[in-house]
């Protein structure tokens, strides 16, 4: 016979057998909701802490000159930022960080004030600062034994700083990188695509330690990053000191508001200066005024003045079947045209030019012959000479916001707009313009294509520039002429440089008033040409912008073009030669 377990006995079985199902029901409710319910997000909180991703900073292009002289470059640098959560109000930490970072305490207290878990305190910092500010957040020893920084919840995090050697030399030219890393003017944001880098990453195991460290060989990803390409500028780092010195003292020494100078190879196109003053210094592009970063080279338009009387007598000569000896007019100091009158500035009464032939008009700059010239030969030839010149569209230099200068419709013209356009009123160019037509004449009548980007990548071929041909080498070679003798026994005495020929033209304009005229107390000086006139080196612009000491061309702008001529044919190792010998070399 069995034995009978107690009643009593039976019933706590059941009651155990009852409750440890129920504790294996739960803990297999609790294993399906951890491992397939929470599953996902726990395997990413678990990566989170088990893993690491760091970014790969590629470097943006660095920018040189033609020589290979590094102009702009990138360089990894820290940047300061910190967690107000996590700040310790008895640490007192903008004091601290204020005087750690050389920041006004103000500064720092109101980024420290935004909503939010993050501010930036100082963005990418020199090396000492940066230094500072870590031993600053490294722990100490406590009073009470324990260890803790004596700032928390700061950082730092690694960015791409934009470095220019120079400083203000070519600033507006070169231009500056904002804080994104994309360009914001000048070469850096033109080419912006160019000089760009792509970040790259890695994601890495870390250990279980409170600092987290990386265990060797276990990078679980890796995009490498891809650094931006380098860009060669054709600029000359030399010839743009020498440019932005002469201007400097110019600008300076007549009062101006401010000034243009721009050096270029004739034959090639190639800008070996482009000078502008007032300049600006990327290193510090923050503490300017964002109008401070247009380049008034390629952006400013103005009317040339005697400077384009070149086109009126290019065409007589192309179109007009006229000779450096023909007689053009006899100017008396005015002339009417329909019931408007044209003047000759500072010629009239006795001090008129009287006969005048063409040579007079250019050598004299007489604003009644260069007039008689224009509508000698008609609005559709002259019209047809400054478009081959370059003045009806943008030269494509290479600069951002590049402007195209302004020709009124040919149809609009009267015989006052062309007498007027034919002593350079009522028209606006740009600088790349009228200095590329007169690097036209220096060239034999081919207009080359003035840039500034000379290859990409450092062993790139050198990019392909094409220029026109705008008047014939004869009718070139006549101008030529023409402009030496401005500058022997016209108006720009001043631009001689000795032991050189030099050719080259002056120009006085008064400043247009939109809708008023123009300003009889603001005027803008010019002179642009080349040297040596028989083997042409260099063509120069100078652009004195509202000189106060006198506003003739040949007295504010002459003098600074000489000074940077004299100074880039020594420093090319161009041998000066007597003024004589090289007469007769051009014979």
């Amino acid at each position: 016979m069995r034995p009978v377990a107690p009643a009593g006995l039976r019933r706590r079985v059941r009651i155990c057998f009852a409750a440890f199902a129920i504790i294996l029901a739960t803990l297999g409710l609790d294993l399906f909701f951890i491992q397939v319910i929470r599953h996902p997000a726990l395997a990413r909180e678990q990566k989170e802490i088990q893993t690491v991703t760091a970014n790969l900073l590629g470097a943006r292009g660095t920018i040189f000159d033609r020589n290979g002289v590094p102009l702009a470059f990138s360089r990894i640098s820290f940047s300061v930022f910190a967690d107000p959560g996590r700040l310790d109000p008895k640490q007192q930490p903008a004091v601290q960080l204020a005087s750690v970072l050389n920041e006004p305490q103000p500064k720092i207290v109101a980024a420290l004030a935004k909503p939010g878990r993050f501010a930036w305190l100082l963005r990418r910092a020199d090396d000492a600062t940066v230094a500072q500010a870590r031993e600053l957040c490294k722990p100490i020893r406590g009073a009470d034994g324990k260890w803790a920084p004596r700032v928390s919840g700061v950082g730092f995090k690694p960015e791409k700083k934009r470095l220019y050697p120079y400083g203000e030399l070519a600033g507006q030219t070169i231009g500056m990188v904002r804080d994104d890393d994309t360009g914001g003017a000048g070469i850096e944001a033109a080419c912006d695509r160019l000089l760009s880098g792509r970040d790259g990453y890695v994601v890495a195991e870390v250990d279980g330690s409170r600092r987290r460290r990386v265990i060797p060989g276990r990078r679980l990803q890796q995009v490498e990053p891809r650094p931006g390409r380098d860009v060669y500028l054709t600029i000359d780092v030399r010839i743009q000191e020498i440019a932005e010195a002469a201007l400097r003292d110019g600008v300076q020494s007549c009062g101006a508001a401010g000034g243009t100078a721009v050096v270029v190879d004739p034959m090639t196109g190639d800008v070996l200066a482009l000078a502008n003053y007032p300049s600006a210094d990327p290193n510090r592009y923050r503490e300017y005024k964002r109008e401070a970063w247009r380049n008034p080279a390629v952006v400013c338009v103005y009317e040339p003045g005697s400077t384009f009387k070149l086109v009126a007598a290019c065409a007589a000569l192309e179109y007009g079947g006229k000779t450096p000896e023909s007689p053009v007019t006899t100017c008396i100091g005015s002339k009417p045209i329909g019931r408007r009158v044209i003047h000759c500035a500072l010629h009239g009464g006795s001090r008129a030019h009287g006969a005048v032939d063409l040579h007079g008009v250019i050598v004299k700059s007489c604003n009644i012959g260069a007039a008689t010239l224009a509508l000698g030969v008609g609005r559709d030839k002259f019209y047809r000479t400054l478009r081959d010149f370059g003045f009806t569209r943008r030269t494509g230099i290479g600069l951002p916001a590049e402007a195209a200068g302004f020709v009124p419709p040919r149809r609009t013209w009267a015989d006052i707009q062309l007498a007027n356009l034919g002593f350079g009123q009522g028209i606006t160019v740009t600088a790349p313009q009228l200095l590329a037509a007169y690097a036209g004449i220096a060239a034999g009548g081919i207009v080359p294509h003035v840039h500034l980007v000379d290859h990409i990548g450092r062993h790139g071929h050198k990019l392909a520039y094409r220029g026109h041909r705008a008047i014939s080498q004869r009718i070139a070679q006549t101008m030529l002429s023409l402009l030496r003798d401005v500058v022997t026994e016209g108006t720009g005495k001043a631009a001689q440089v000795e032991g050189f020929t030099v050719a080259g033209k002056t120009g006085t304009a008064q400043k247009p008033v939109p809708g008023q005229g123009y300003d009889s107390g603001k005027y803008i000086g010019s002179f642009v040409g080349f040297a040596p006139a028989e083997d042409p080196r260099v063509a120069i612009l100078v652009i004195m912008d509202e000189p106060k000491s006198s506003h003739y061309g040949g007295v504010v702008a002459a003098p600074v073009f000489a000074d940077i001529a004299r100074r880039s044919l020594a420093y090319m190792g161009m041998p000066p030669r007597l003024l004589a010998a090289a007469a007769d070399l051009t014979r």
